[in-house]
């Protein structure tokens, strides 16, 4: 079988001389791209920490996703050609090591000619052909407030990981898709949702352990007149055709009383909500979805809404349930079924 792939001055490259993969042999502190590269690879030069300079091509068009992660390199300018970076691909630091420590981009500067990207000198912006624009990542992880700007209509994955000291952030009033682990390991102490948020990826980033052991929550609040999502408190849902989907719940409580209209129990929804010990369901629940309750140490009862058994502990689910995943309860301290 023939490689597909050539290997040309410590380089690996596609066959066209248009994909550069990686180094072919050891790295060393510096890297010019070859003029004929249009694409960096996913995870091309990760954790090579003896790189430290990186000149970049002009006609290089995308970086993939942690091309340049947990490299040495602390500067670098994207040329006016680059269309597309991927997430975390120009990051200095180990990544998912320790909750709260700060993921060190790169210093990023685009070109000024770019038609594609913008810097506002914290973040990186991507032009869309609609003159609106989606927030791609944020290089500056000591900024404590942010705004982003109006004209924003989607935030990318992992926009702001490691903003540890980001406290406060405004979305902007053209924000419509918020995508996963946006705020993973920020210091965000609340976030307000405006109306026009249509998609919120992975709600579940808004609770986490931090390295102290402690649960960590965001305080997020959703606009009243938002017609996708609402909140009750800590408590997360969506609006459907065929009822509400309880998204996340990241409350602190030891009962919750499930939203009376909720059809489904999302996916982890529960999840690692160690302190809650009671669960009542409404009699419109139909489907709980897989690992609902994981790891919910003290759960020990869910029970109809309407149930006259108060004081019974165990699981005894509304006669509406249809479906019940796989490691719904996986962890829990339920004994009586």
């Amino acid at each position: 079988m023939k490689e597909d792939f050539i290997e040309e001055n410590d380089l690996r490259m596609s066959k066209d001389r248009t994909i550069l993969y990686g180094y072919s042999g050891e790295g060393g502190t510096r890297l010019d791209v070859p003029a004929s590269i249009v694409e960096i690879a996913p995870r091309a030069f990760e954790g090579i920490s003896s790189l430290q300079e990186v000149s970049l091509n002009e006609g290089l068009q995308c970086i993939g996703d942690y091309a340049f992660a947990c490299t040495s390199i602390a500067k670098v300018r994207l040329p006016s050609t680059v269309k597309e970076l991927g997430v975390c691909c120009f990051t200095v630091d180990d990544l998912f090591i320790d909750y709260f420590e700060p993921c060190h981009y790169a210093k990023m500067e685009v070109d000024k000619d770019s038609n594609h990207l913008r810097s506002d000198g914290q973040c990186i912006y991507k032009r869309r052909e609609d003159n609106t624009e989606e927030l791609l990542l944020c290089y500056n992880s000591q900024i404590a407030t942010y705004e982003v700007s109006d004209n924003t209509v989607c935030i990318r994955k992992y926009a702001f990981l490691g903003c540890s000291k980001l406290k406060d952030i405004k979305l902007g009033t053209g924000v419509k898709w918020i995508e996963e682990n946006v705020f993973r390991d920020c210091g965000l102490e609340r976030l307000y949702i405006p109306a026009n948020v249509q998609e919120l990826s992975n709600v579940p980033f808004l609770t986490y352990w931090t390295k102290s052991g402690e649960r960590y929550r965001i305080s997020l609040h959703i606009d009243p007149e938002n017609p996708y999502y609402f909140n009750v408190g800590w408590v997360i849902y969506k609006r459907e055709n065929d009822g509400d989907t309880l998204l996340s719940c990241s409350s602190n409580e030891t009962i919750i009383t499930v939203q009376d209209g909720t059809t489904t129990i999302g996916e982890q929804a529960f999840a690692e909500c160690s302190e809650l010990e009671k669960v009542l369901l409404p009699n419109t629940v139909k489907t709980i979805k897989r690992g609902a309750f994981r790891l919910c140490e003290s759960l020990n009862t869910i029970i109809a809404l309407d149930d006259p058994r108060s004081d019974w502990q165990g699981l005894a689910l509304p006669s509406s349930i249809e479906t019940v995943e796989e490691y719904a309860f996986s962890g829990c301290n339920m004994k009586d079924v």
